[in-house]
Parts: structure tokens; C-alpha cells; sequence
């Protein structure tokens, strides 16, 4: 019994000394965002930061970020009939803990606080596409301004709940030469390490 246990500890040991590094930030080429409410087109990059707890690099703390990027058609306003187009740039962010699964090297949960979900757009990433948009008063482009970043916020942040529980697993995972591949929502995707500061 004694010899069998001190294997299967030595089995753990090994299993755990296997395990990729992961603390650092990861980057993931663009991504598709899908059902965003009214937009044509829109894209993320995702940056994945994970941290180590004390137990070394089986567990810890991470943070996924995103840059987005999207474009929407607008039927128009009370005073502006003729339709025009919309481009936002926003960013995003959500924090939550990580681990290796038990006797796994390669898989790794992730757990998600999504009351820590945030999305922020900036007016200055606002822009609109209709030559005539910049004819009108500063007061108007406010307003219209305003009105943007708000309906974008709750857009995003409405697509964005589902879109990150995809992250809640990664599969496969294979680390080498600062290239990070694995399976999300079994779908394949390599992210790069960013060179530390």
C-alpha cells in the first residue's frame, strides 16, 4: 500500500512538474464577435493575464481583456433622416481564478466573477461615416456622440456575458517558444506571450 501510494505520488509530482508556465499575458489574434445588436461587423482581440497563487503555477488569478472593434448602420434620428454608419472602438474586461484540472497537465478551468464585467467606450472612438455628419453643429455631434456610447455599452456588454463563458475551459494546452495553442469551446486558438515590461 505504502509503495502504491508513493507511485501515484510520484506520478502526481511528475504530472504537475509537466504542467506549461501560463503567468504572463497572452494575445489572441482577432476574433469574430458575434450577435452584437445592430452592427454589420465586429471584432476582439482578446488578451488573456493570468497570475499565480500560492500553489505555484497550478492555480491562480487571471484577467481577460478585450479591444473591439465594430460597425453598425443607423436608420437615422429625429432631425437627421438619411441613414449613416457608426464606428466604435471599446474595450472590455472580466476577472476570475484559474487551474489546472486534478491529475490533467493540459486543461485548465477557469472560473469567471461576471460582476467584475466592464466595458467602456470612448466618445473620442466614436466616429461616423457620412460626410455630411461633420457639417452639423458641435452641440449636435455630442448629442449624437452620447447617444452612441450608450447604446454600444449595453450591446457589448449583453454579447460579451455569453462570448466569455466560452473561456471557462481550455483544452490541450501547448506552450512553446511563446506560442500558446489550445482548444476553447472546441475551437483552436494560439495566442502569443507578450514580452514582459
Amino acid at each position: 500500500m505504502m509503495a502504491a501510494a508513493a507511485i501515484v505520488a510520484g506520478t502526481a509530482l511528475v504530472s504537475c512538474e509537466k504542467a506549461p508556465e501560463l503567468s504572463g499575458s497572452w494575445t489572441c489574434a482577432p476574433q469574430h464577435l458575434n450577435n452584437v445588436n445592430g452592427a454589420f461587423t465586429a471584432s476582439t482581440i482578446d488578451v488573456l493575464n493570468f497570475s499565480n497563487g500560492t500553489q505555484g503555477n497550478k492555480s491562480g488569478s487571471v484577467v481577460i481583456s478585450s479591444m473591439i472593434s465594430a460597425q453598425q448602420t443607423v436608420s437615422g434620428t429625429p432631425d437627421l433622416i438619411e441613414p449613416y454608419q457608426e464606428t466604435v472602438a471599446a474595450t472590455a474586461s472580466i476577472n476570475g481564478s484559474w487551474s489546472y484540472r486534478e491529475d490533467d497537465d493540459d486543461e485548465v478551468d477557469i472560473i469567471l466573477d461576471f460582476s467584475t464585467l466592464k466595458v467602456n467606450v470612448d466618445p473620442a472612438g466614436v466616429a461616423f461615416s457620412q460626410n455630411y455628419i461633420t457639417g452639423r453643429e458641435q452641440p449636435q455631434l455630442d448629442s449624437l456622440t452620447a447617444s452612441a456610447v450608450s447604446r454600444w455599452q449595453q450591446s457589448l456588454y449583453e454579447v460579451l456575458k455569453p462570448y466569455y463563458s466560452k473561456y471557462v475551459r481550455l483544452d490541450d494546452i501547448e506552450v512553446k517558444n511563446g506560442i500558446m495553442r489550445t482548444e476553447v469551446n472546441d475551437v483552436d486558438l494560439t495566442f502569443t506571450r507578450e514580452a514582459e515590461q
